[in-house]
């Protein structure tokens, strides 16, 4: 459960990650877990409870058939908050 939820987070991240400003923030509706993502360096880092449990990882996917974490395009993004279905 834990690791679908860290795959949601990045998930998330990658989604916006590539917005117009460099770091963006994304928080769980309690607030104890935040993810960091900066544009340039195209990394994230997550801390749960104001401690950072992981630190500047690269964004993307590496698999023994393809790697997927080179030459990332933003394709679209939107603001959740704002987003109306």
């Amino acid at each position: 459960m834990k690791r679908l939820l860290l795959s949601l987070i990045i998930f998330s991240c990658v989604n916006i990650c590539f917005a117009q400003q460099t770091t963006n923030i994304i928080s769980s509706p309690d607030k104890n877990i935040v993810v960091s993502c900066d544009v340039k360096s195209t990394t994230y880092s997550i801390a749960y409870k104001k401690e950072t449990v992981l630190k500047d990882s690269k964004l993307g996917v590496v698999r023994e058939d393809e790697d997927f974490s080179k030459d990332l395009q933003l394709v679209k993004s939107f603001n959740s908050c704002c987003y109306k279905r």
